[in-house]
């Protein structure tokens, strides 16, 4: 029951913990360095206005060398980020916006593909025992999820999560079994039923 209660609820709060390490942060373009207007002046006045009546975050007016009378808002590659939460999302460390958004929907796919490793971990237990491996990838998920918060490389990140998802995925999965099959054939319903309240709420 227990181990049932663990397994769940860490794959819970392992797919929960990605919505704010993901979160959006709130930017826009990044001021030039040879700019001598203030940062309020620069949003105010530098920064586009979208069609919803918000900031553009993705373009601003850039001071054309050529053309002094281009005012057409021009895409960025450089951005100013809330620094109330600036710190803690992968968003504002790796510039995961506009243009480069799709990069985010690479790190939450590989995220969320980690649980294929689920298929090879059961065949492995099947020869192997549901234990060893349960001890082996509780192992790993420590190592892996506390890597994870040290990594300074987008590619790295996103091969970390992908295998964290795994090992927390394969833990569920396989206390989940253990549960099913050391539990009575009367009680069995009631005790992953338990399982899974307890770990989601």
């Amino acid at each position: 029951m227990v181990l049932g209660i663990m397994g769940v609820f860490l794959m819970s709060t392992h797919f929960a913990v990605i919505k704010v390490i993901a979160g959006d942060v709130d930017h826009w373009c990044q001021q030039p360095p040879d700019s001598n207007v203030s940062a309020i002046i620069w949003r105010k006045e530098f920064i586009p206005v979208e069609a919803d009546g918000r900031p553009s975050r993705c373009r601003a007016y850039y001071k054309n060398q050529t053309d002094f009378n281009n005012t057409e808002p021009t895409a960025c590659n450089e951005w100013e980020y809330d620094v109330s939460t600036a710190g803690s999302t992968i968003v504002s460390v790796w510039n995961l916006v506009c243009h480069r958004r799709v990069l985010l929907v690479v790190a939450l796919a590989a995220h969320n593909s980690g649980r294929m490793l689920s298929i090879v971990a059961g065949l492995i237990a099947d020869y192997l025992g549901r234990a060893p491996v349960i001890r082996v990838v509780a192992g790993l998920m420590v190592i892996s999820t506390v890597a994870s918060c040290f990594v300074t490389s987008y590619l790295t990140y996103i091969i970390i999560r992908f295998v964290t998802t795994g090992f927390a995925s394969v833990n569920c999965l396989m206390t989940a079994v253990i549960l099913f099959e050391f539990t009575t054939h009367d009680h069995r319903p009631v005790h992953l039923i338990f399982a899974g309240a307890m770990a989601s709420g």
